[in-house]
Parts: C-alpha cells; sequence; structure tokens
C-alpha cells in the first residue's frame, strides 16, 4: 500500500467516527490507534505518530489510577 493510499484510509477511518461511537464510546480512538500502529510498521511518520499516542495513552491511565 502505497503512504497516499495509507494516508487516505486513515483518513476514511476517522470519518466513521459516529458509527464507532454507536457501537462503544472511544472506540474509534482504539480502532484508529491500532490502524496507526500498524501503518508504522511500513511507514516512519506513522510510527512516529504511534509511539506519541501510545505514550499519551499510558499517560492517560496512569492519571486514571
Amino acid at each position: 500500500m502505497s503512504l497516499s493510499e495509507l494516508n487516505e484510509f486513515l483518513s476514511v477511518l476517522s470519518e466513521w467516527t459516529p458509527n464507532f461511537e454507536r457501537v462503544e464510546s472511544r472506540l474509534l480512538a482504539t480502532v484508529l490507534s491500532e490502524a496507526v500502529r500498524i501503518a508504522g510498521w511500513a511507514h516512519p511518520d506513522w510510527r512516529k505518530l504511534s509511539k506519541q499516542l501510545n505514550s499519551q495513552k499510558l499517560n492517560n491511565y496512569s492519571t486514571l489510577e
């Protein structure tokens, strides 16, 4: 998959927000996080974003405890 196709796919996922949120609150965040993580396997820019999202998620979990 080319970078432009991957960017388009991730953009479409984000447009599906209402559908994901109807299934489960904050499901879109989980789906996008996993999609970006997988995209990072092939593209370094997405890898950097995935690491940032993951560290932010860990920080959010630590404040909940």
